[in-house]
């Protein structure tokens, strides 16, 4: 009777790796093997050629929309992702049973999955914006441009259109809302803002562009029809992101709670995380804070009102129209 072949060195090896990681008892070979494991497989999510070879690196197409072609900037957030990592692996953040049953790729899947990933990436380039520097207090702001040479600098003027159609200034304006800078215009098609404008102004009034031409009008209609103005509308703006900001740590604590997550919940997350950043910025309001704002008669009268605003959504912010009905809605890619 043949024998059944047995696991291979490679297996072997990283079954001890992952036996003192989970013990706590790693020393600095198994560290080490640890971070060149993590960060070979961010640098396979994000840049694609011979590692070897740095003439060969590409900024994979999924990442385009962060990084251009700049694939410079590309290795530096994969470079701070795997410390980032390794800090949490210091912190015991690995010490998890459920990781000694995973071969190597299962185990880095959980650890560093690509929604996971994808996310870091995003607050990366919003951190490097402020300046072209990481590591910035959260609410510093960057300067309004800076110059990007051929040999790298991710956030220069650069309008190439993405597979998509959206550009790299609808991304910036995008994080720029996420940031809650007011840059964001509302197109009008009439004399007077209609049912639906009001509600678009209502929800995005602390966001809108100073320089907005109909924003006199819109001031006007808000402070004659919401119950207590717009000091109202402003505080329940407020309270809104506060509850959205409490959801988006919420999901931020779960992930970092359960190291060993499986790719299948880490995905419903990223689409929640998603969902909430669309809310932030375009629908803070409930339909109950519409309903009381507007002195509407009944909630259901606040959701249509929310309805009714939802569907045009691209149409009242153009601006970003490619991003609403794309990006805001769109899931990662998962792990085969």
């Amino acid at each position: 009777m043949d024998e059944q072949p047995g696991p291979s060195p490679e297996t072997e090896a990283w079954r001890r790796i992952a036996a003192a990681i989970v013990a706590g008892t790693e020393d600095q070979s198994v560290a080490g093997a640890f971070w060149v494991a993590v960060e070979a497989r961010i640098w396979s999510i994000v840049l694609s050629g011979r590692r070897a070879d740095p003439g060969s690196h590409r900024v994979r197409p999924k990442y385009r929309d962060l990084f251009f072609e700049d694939t410079a900037a590309a290795e530096d957030f994969v470079s701070e992702l795997a410390a980032q990592t390794d800090r949490r692996r210091i912190a015991g953040l690995y010490q998890k049973q459920e990781f000694l049953g995973l071969e190597r790729e299962e185990m880095l899947q959980r650890i560093a999955a690509r929604s996971f990933v994808r996310r870091r990436a995003v607050s990366f380039i919003r951190s490097a914006g402020r300046g072209g520097m990481v590591g910035l207090p959260e609410g510093a702001r960057g300067p309004g441009s800076f110059d990007a040479g051929p040999d790298g600098g991710w956030g220069g003027t650069i309008e190439d259109r993405n597979d998509d159609g959206s550009t790299a200034a609808e991304f910036g304006l995008l994080h720029r809302l996420l940031d809650h800078e007011p840059v964001l215009r509302l197109e009008l098609r009439g004399k007077r803002p209609n049912a639906v404008e009001m509600t678009a102004a209502l929800h995005t009034w602390l966001l809108l562009d100073s320089a907005l031409a109909d924003r006199a009008t819109l001031l006007e209609r808000l402070q004659n029809d919401v119950v207590g103005g717009i000091e109202a509308v402003e505080t329940a703006i407020r309270e809104g992101w506060d509850e959205v900001r409490r959801e988006l740590v919420a999901c931020d604590d779960e992930i970092a709670g359960h190291p060993g997550m499986e790719q299948k919940r880490l995905e419903e997350i990223d689409r929640r995380r998603t969902q909430l950043h669309a809310r932030w910025i375009f629908e803070p309001l409930s339909s109950t804070r519409v309903r009381d704002l507007l002195g509407l008669p009944s909630l259901n009268a606040g959701e249509k009102r929310n309805s009714n605003y939802r569907s045009e959504r691209t149409i009242l912010f153009p601006m970003i129209g490619a991003l609403l009905s794309n990006h805001l809605a769109e899931p990662e890619a998962s792990d085969e």
